[in-house]
């Protein structure tokens, strides 16, 4: 169920990085056939969100991407290692610390990264994450591949996060 939680809770933010600056106020959710939704989720259950940092060097990744895939290259079929793509595009240290501070801020616990460092996950109670991501709700719904999940909708960030 954590797992699931995680997952949904990583999908709900990249729907809402999509929602701009300014969800739609009538945005109507539509279920997939054979789901139902059960309600708002209690606002004291813990939930495990993570968030996307902003990458460096990703024009250098893509290029060396290219490369390694281009039998004309030197560089060709000498792939790199998740040490060095970590080193290439994680982010910057002031990233980093604002989005930790932003998130300790508000309540976030046991926060821990990947290995890139581009992806930090945290656990917060549903209330604290409503309070974080404004205008986001959490329901959750019965149906589909797995019996349960929880669901964030749209929600507005700070104009200037990192």
């Amino acid at each position: 169920m954590e797992l699931r939680a995680s997952l949904l809770g990583l999908l709900a933010l990249i729907v809402a990085g999509k929602c701009s600056y300014s969800p739609e106020p009538d945005q109507q959710l539509t279920l997939p056939p054979g789901w139902l939704s059960l309600g708002r989720v209690d606002p004291e259950e813990e939930l495990s969100l993570t968030f996307a940092l902003r990458q460096q060097n990703l024009e250098k990744l893509s290029e060396l991407v290219q490369a390694v895939s281009d039998p004309s290259s030197p560089r060709y079929g000498k792939y790199l290692t998740l040490e060095d793509v970590a080193e290439l595009v994680q982010p910057s240290s002031l990233t980093l610390h604002t989005v930790q501070k932003w998130l300790l801020a508000a309540g976030a616990r046991n926060c821990h990264s990947v290995t890139t460092q581009d992806f930090l996950t945290c656990w917060m109670s549903v209330r604290q994450a409503e309070l974080l991501l404004s205008g986001a709700e959490f329901h959750r719904y019965v149906g589909g591949p797995a019996d349960t999940h929880v669901w964030g909708g749209c929600t507005a960030f700070p104009p200037h996060h990192p």
